[in-house]
């Protein structure tokens, strides 16, 4: 009995092929197992909520900026263009955290490194100074909507997961 040996060789290229495929699509997927997402999704939600019904303005034109003008972190709230004032550093760990992440444990100082590295690794990737970048985030809609500026220039989309790789 002869066994063809090229044809084993062909099914086991192809299997090989097919794992290497299958190894690269699972690198970029990503399984948000305790529903961080959602909860973060909500405590933006809720703050930007709570913030309009504070001021008596629509939700829709609430917008959180993060950014590091004199290379200090600063968080205002705007409704529209209007600043409305500064967002504390307690705020901006509820916000990313959730209520009960601001009672028990001190996480300030671990938000703004995080949030540095990643503006810090976005300007670099870039090439436009860190002090022209903000973040903003907003609710124009049902949905939240994370997006990085230049100044007033809308660059680019951030999707939430990733800027949480940066909050965890």
């Amino acid at each position: 009995m002869q066994i063809n040996n090229s044809n084993m060789i062909r099914k086991q290229r192809t299997k090989l092929g097919l794992r290497a495929k299958i190894k690269d699509y699972m690198d970029d997927v990503s399984i948000d197992v305790f529903g961080h997402e959602n909860k973060v999704t909500d405590n933006i939600k809720t703050y930007l909520f709570t913030i309009s019904k504070e001021n008596s303005l629509s939700e829709a034109g609430i917008n959180i900026r993060i950014a590091y003008p004199n290379n200090v972190l600063e968080t205002l709230i705007y409704h529209f263009d209007r600043k409305l004032r500064p967002a504390t550093f307690k705020e901006l760990v509820e916000f990313f955290m959730g209520q009960a992440s601001v009672d028990f444990f001190d996480l300030e100082r671990k938000v703004q490194q995080n949030f540095w590295n990643y503006i810090s690794q976005y300007s670099n990737k870039s090439n436009i100074p860190i002090n022209h970048l903000n973040v903003r985030v907003s609710k124009p809609s049902d949905s939240i909507t994370i997006m990085m500026c230049r100044h007033t220039e809308s660059l680019e989309n951030i999707p939430l997961k990733e800027l949480i790789k940066y909050f965890k």
